[in-house]
């Protein structure tokens, strides 16, 4: 064979294998960069925590281990004492009874039952106050509540203070759930309650243990307490209890006291977005609220929450009916 039939092979250009080498350094560099800025992004980032209030971290640690949360979240919750505030960036959910500290006697929430949340806040859980009495005896009344003479007892545990703010709260509510927010009425109504209501002699030192002494016995008597009390009840003595709205001065609304566990989202939305909304729709469910519920001895304020005796019951029907839902707060 003659050698101008073969072929020569290509001769590779000087420095050729060396460029290659060093683009190929190169890229991987690149992907090793990006690859730790992605982590260090993902570390730096605030985790989701969940900031309860103080006094409730043991039940809402309970509810976590117990319910089916989404993951994502720090391990343990980060424990808000009284007039704390969550980091500036921190990002999660505030639990809380208190959502905001307006200074006023009372906080009225129109249409709450309605749309389950305020400015932002969602509501998970209520411990309403309602007339409690025996199923088998008559509503309470309002005229029977300004009388000072009439058929029954109205009982009141006068060494509560929250049991004769509440007291003195309706005698002030006006129509459409409107009270005074000065101090003087409020002092003045509390002090002259045993005067103006006709509870039975020696109330001012009554305990609940009192109250239900006499509201489990033979005479017709009413009480008007928050649902969590009843609660504390044997099965066999709150399943003859019947439960009513206090009987207030409009016709057609009425308003209902509660104590409100609300969640509160903390910061940005565009942060962790669909674990954000993940944990929504686990706290508004009803299965989850009916646990929230059942740990506090409250009420799931969602609908499809399942209330647990009769008493519980009523209790329900007046949230999900009620025109507002005023908030009583402290001294």
């Amino acid at each position: 064979m003659s050698r101008k039939n073969v072929r020569s092979s290509p001769r590779r250009k000087p420095g050729t294998g060396k460029s290659l080498s060093r683009r190929f350094r190169l890229v991987s560099a690149l992907a090793a960069l990006v690859l730790v800025l992605i982590a260090v992004f993902i570390l730096t980032r605030p985790p989701l925590t969940w900031y309860v209030e103080e006094g409730l971290e043991s039940p809402w640690r309970r509810i976590l281990n117990t319910g089916s949360p989404p993951r994502g979240f720090k391990r343990d919750v980060r424990i808000l004492k009284p007039g704390e505030t969550p980091p500036r960036k921190g990002q999660g959910f505030i639990i809380t009874r208190k959502r905001e500290e307006s200074g006023q006697a009372v906080t009225v929430y129109p249409r709450l039952s309605f749309d389950l949340e305020y400015q932002g806040a969602m509501v998970l859980a209520l411990d309403p106050w309602m007339v409690f009495r025996n199923h088998q005896y008559p509503s309470l009344t309002r005229d029977r509540i300004v009388s000072k003479v009439g058929e029954g007892v109205l009982l009141i545990p006068g060494s509560d203070p929250d049991a004769v703010r509440a007291w003195a709260a309706r005698l002030l509510e006006q129509p459409e759930g409107e009270f005074p927010q000065g101090p003087e009425q409020w002092q003045e109504a509390e002090s002259s309650l045993f005067t103006s209501i006709s509870f039975p002699r020696g109330s001012i030192s009554f305990n609940w243990q009192d109250v239900w002494q006499i509201l489990l016995g033979k005479d017709i008597s009413w009480t008007y307490a928050p649902l969590s009390r009843v609660r504390d009840l044997p099965a066999y003595r709150s399943n003859i209890l019947e439960a009513t709205v206090f009987p207030g001065p409009g016709e057609n609304r009425f308003g209902l006291q509660a104590e409100i566990l609300w969640a509160i989202p903390q910061g940005s939305p565009g942060v962790k977005p669909k674990l954000k909304e993940a944990a929504v729709l686990w706290l508004k469910s009803g299965e989850t609220q009916t646990l929230i519920a059942d740990t506090l001895r409250w009420l799931p304020a969602a609908p499809e929450g399942k209330p647990f005796n009769p008493a519980a019951m009523s209790a329900r029907l007046a949230w999900l009916t009620c025109s507002y839902v005023w908030e009583q707060h402290g001294d």
